[in-house]
């Protein structure tokens, strides 16, 4: 089975019995196949270091986790550390919190293309960020891109 997954893992939607129950097997699955976690095992699934584990593997497989770990800062922001592109979907209660995006954005150039509209058109927060990571002037709106201020 682990040879089936390796090679494509949406084999796993048609294992049978214990299998997607194998942390490994799943972990190996969802490296190319998102959908991997909505058939891991409630067991697993319920483990936030699997989930977290699998997350940082391939971030798409958020969109079949629970929804109290995507929900979780913590949990979030520890996999958005390792790929910025799970911000995409964490809450948008999350991706508009200032303080929480910073964080991730001091790591990661592209955090801030995942932050709220709200937030990419604040100046103060703008500023902060590209003081830190230049780049990330690409992922601010288009009028602070074009605030001298904000530029410099």
């Amino acid at each position: 089975v682990l040879a089936a997954v390796t090679k494509g893992g949406s084999a796993l939607q048609f294992v049978c019995g214990r299998l997607n129950d194998e942390r490994d097997i799943v972990l190996m699955a969802a490296r190319t196949y998102p959908e991997a976690l909505a058939y891991a095992s409630e067991a697993l699934r319920s483990k936030a270091r699997f989930v977290m584990d699998v997350a940082k593997e391939n971030p798409e497989t958020l969109q079949h986790a629970p929804a109290d770990f995507v929900g979780d800062r913590h949990f979030m922001k520890a996999v958005a550390k390792h790929s910025p592109k799970a911000l995409e979907f964490a809450p948008k209660e999350l991706r508009g919190d200032a303080e929480w995006i910073s964080e991730i954005a001091v790591l990661h150039v592209d955090a801030l293309a995942y932050a709220t509209d709200q937030l990419r058109d604040h100046g103060e927060f703008v500023t902060f960020v590209v003081q830190g990571q230049g780049r990330a002037l690409q992922h601010a709106s288009e009028r602070l891109r074009a605030d001298e201020g904000v530029v410099e």
